[in-house]
């Protein structure tokens, strides 16, 4: 019904009918429609955050910062692009429709994902894996903005996986914030041409 309505043109009522029983039994259970739908947005932070650290703390110890932040990214983006994600899409449509103080408990709950991936990343500037003059916060809201709101824009091909978009997305937001002395960042750069054996291509003239 959030989906085909909105928030605002969705009644209780609505609600109630479409899952077979009357607005009595719904308010047994639910104060009001707010209600509903603020134990609705709740629970999709709470599983997606939930599903996101299993995945990262099934690493095995040895694996790098980079590594657990790939993972969780790729997590979040299964939760968003994955199948039965209904909830979760509706549950970002809304977000602006919703009353100012509602917005702000569930911003509030949803905050927590945000300083998870802050803590993986401030983890890898202790460990030197990182550089330690980039905000980490700003760093984790940045990746984070990218993998909500991949729902928007994201084209699933053939060629481009969401595991895929999850190594694409955090290589190019992590190499701006890695440490190049680390060991494995220098095995990832690429090989310095020589100088001069580059060739110059002759500009053609215009016609």
């Amino acid at each position: 019904m959030l989906r085909e309505k909105g928030y605002s043109n969705t009644r209780l009522q609505d609600i109630a009918k479409a899952a077979g029983t009357h607005a009595g039994a719904m308010y047994y259970y639910f104060a009001s429609k707010d209600a509903l739908v603020e134990e609705l947005l709740d629970r999709n932070a709470a599983h997606s955050l939930e599903y996101v650290k299993r995945e990262v703390e099934s690493l095995p110890p040895t694996a790098s910062q980079r590594d657990r932040i790939i993972t969780a990214a790729r997590a979040a983006l299964s939760n968003v692009l994955g199948e039965g994600n209904d909830e979760i899409i509706v549950g970002m449509r809304i977000l602006n429709e919703i009353p100012a103080e509602m917005r702000s408990r569930v911003l509030g709950h949803a905050r927590i994902s945000r300083h998870y991936v802050r803590d993986l990343i401030r983890k890898g500037q202790d460990t030197g894996e990182f550089r330690r003059d980039v905000n980490p916060t700003v760093v984790a809201l940045m990746l984070l903005s990218n993998l909500v709101w991949a729902y928007d824009w994201f084209q699933p091909a053939a060629n481009h996986s969401v595991e895929e978009l999850a190594r694409d997305m955090c290589h190019i937001l992590l190499s701006g914030i890695e440490n190049r002395d680390y060991p494995s960042a220098k095995q990832r750069l690429p090989a310095k041409r020589p100088i001069g054996r580059r060739t110059i291509s002759k500009r053609q003239p215009r016609r």
